[in-house]
Parts: structure tokens; sequence; C-alpha cells
């Protein structure tokens, strides 16, 4: 553990937000227990999920594009749906930028069931404040092939078990759909195709 300062001689405790959490025991927070739920959503459907992070300063632009794969890409000859995931920190110039640009139907799309069933009409971009843009439109926005998700407070440093958490165990983080997820470095230097990421999967039986 990275916090045992007693040289192991400490139980670990875990990330609350870590598949490899015990059944029972307490766990530790961590920058992404607020966006359990959402990450669930956001990869609902998705066979495949393609993810990388840009934490720990800000963040200005992603430098991998990734090529986004849709519902409607049913006749590419591709079976199995992929989903890009960005993990990036909410009060980055980056996030900045994107809720600032966001176009009306945006908020169409994340409207509650509840409000268009009881007719309530779709605030405007210009009368929401930065923090209900935050809320309202994390998850949602696609940058450069990437749905970015913010995470808060990762521009100041990380702990290690927020470092490694979305390398090692992702799982937590996935929804059940969900049949393979693969990690991808910030900074490297070509961004997984469609064909790249197929084969790596069909590859994935092998011992």
């Amino acid at each position: 553990s990275a916090d045992d300062d007693q040289c192991h001689r400490g139980n670990h405790v875990m990330p609350c937000a870590s598949e490899c959490l015990p059944p029972s025991g307490t766990c530790k927070a961590s920058i992404y227990d607020g966006v359990v739920d959402l990450t669930k959503d956001v990869t609902a459907g998705c066979d495949i999920v393609l993810y990388t992070m840009s934490l720990g300063y800000d963040v200005e632009e992603l430098h991998l594009k990734a090529t986004f794969h849709d519902d409607s890409d049913q006749d590419d000859g591709y079976d199995l749906s992929i989903c890009n995931v960005a993990f990036v920190p909410s009060g980055s110039h980056l996030v900045n930028l994107a809720i600032e640009n966001v176009p009306q139907n945006a908020l169409e799309d994340v409207q509650s069931d509840e409000d268009k069933a009881a007719g309530k009409p779709v605030p405007k971009v210009s009368d929401l404040s930065k923090e209900e843009k935050l809320i309202s439109l994390n998850g949602r926005i696609l940058h450069r092939g990437w749905i970015l998700v913010w995470v808060p407070d990762t521009m100041e440093g990380e702990s290690a078990d927020d470092m490694w958490l979305l390398k090692l165990t992702p799982g937590q983080l996935m929804h059940e759909d969900a049949r393979y997820a693969m990690f991808v470095d910030e900074d490297f230097t070509v961004t997984p195709n469609i064909d790249d990421v197929q084969f790596l999967v069909s590859e994935m039986h092998r011992p």
C-alpha cells in the first residue's frame, strides 16, 4: 500500500471504486467514487470500452483522437460495439471549453424522462450556471472521438491508488454489458483504430 508507513504491517485498504474490493470490510474514498454510476450508464450497450485518462494537471487538449463507433454503424462489418471514454479533470481548461461550447440539443438529450413526460421545457444553455453544466453534461460530450468523463480534484497530484485504479481494476466503472476494457496511455503515439481494437480482442482467447 502506498500509504502504509508501517512497512506492510497493516492491512491494505482498497479504494471503494476498485473491483478488487473484498465483499466485506472498509474501503477508502477515491476520485472515481462520484462517477461510478455515470460511467456504467455511459458504457451501457458497449461490447468493448477503449479508455484513457489525462489527470494530474490542467488538461487543455487530448492528444489522442479516437474513432467513434456508434449504434448506427452496424453495416460496416463489425459485430462488436466500441465506446471510447476519456477521464479528465473537472476543473481543466478542456472541460471549461467543452461546456461553454455545448449545443442546445445536448441538453435535450440529457433531460430526464420524468421531465419530458411532465412537459417541462428544456433550459437554455445560456441560463445554466457552470456548476449546473458540470453536473448535467458529464459523460454527454464527445471530444475528438472520446466521451468525456470528468472527475474532481485531479489537478493537484494524484494518490498512487487513484493513478493506478483505472489501469489495473476498471471493472467497477464499466457496465455489465462490457466484455472487454482496453486502456491506452495518453502519450501513446498512435490511437488504436477500430481494426486494431477488433484484432486485439480477437487474440484475447489465447493463453
